[in-house]
């Protein structure tokens, strides 16, 4: 639900402003969209890290590595952000020409969901590391559905400029807030008991 959330955009867009309005989103898209790629790229090896680290029961350095992820995450993808963000207009001149210029309000959007995004990314390697699935299973849901409805609404409402505003405002009310309250306590359970994931390895037959 939340693959179909998040790829779910251009049609959304082709079926309420017409296809012609989609490369005016889509286009800006994909250059934020590189942020997010090389943070998931960099994130990803911690999810079998967190697993190792928790059959080991070493929670302190669960503790410091996912804050340290997540603080890097969130520094790397606001500078990259907002630098993309100011020099977004002249790069896709020089890439296609004139003929799309963004508005700032929608460039805005994509450059504060990337940082969002970023961010969740290394939530969701601790998360998986630590095989709690049912958690993000039912979170998941609840966002993708959300933010479905709401990037119809808002999108035939105001235009391409709604559809990263309505990804960010779903994903930090239906994703963000509940990891809050939920990783501290996940944190603290593991400590409880630090042999609760168990990493499988090759059986070698003679």
């Amino acid at each position: 639900m939340a693959a179909v959330a998040f790829s779910a955009d251009n049609i959304i867009i082709a079926r309420t402003l017409g296809a012609s309005s989609v490369p005016d989103y889509s286009i800006p898209q994909r250059m934020f969209s590189l942020i997010s790629l090389m943070v998931a790229m960099l994130a990803t090896p911690l999810w079998p890290a967190y697993g190792e680290a928790i059959s080991r029961g070493d929670i302190p350095w669960v503790r410091r590595t996912l804050k340290r992820s997540f603080v890097l995450a969130f520094s790397f993808a606001a500078v990259a952000s907002i630098t993309m963000l100011l020099i977004a207009r002249r790069l896709l001149a020089w890439w296609i020409g004139p003929r799309i210029s963004p508005p700032f309000v929608l460039l805005l959007g994509l450059a504060l969901w990337t940082i969002v995004e970023c961010c969740g990314t290394t939530i969701a390697m601790f998360l998986s590391g630590a095989s709690i699935m049912r958690f993000q299973i039912v979170v998941a849901s609840i966002f993708g559905i959300t933010c479905l409805a709401t990037k119809v609404y808002l999108t035939s409402r105001y235009g391409i400029v709604a559809v990263p505003w309505a990804t960010l405002i779903a994903y930090l009310s239906l994703v963000m807030l509940p990891c809050a309250f939920y990783v501290p306590r996940a944190l603290k359970h593991l400590h409880g008991a630090p042999n609760r994931v168990t990493i499988a390895t090759p059986v070698v037959e003679d």
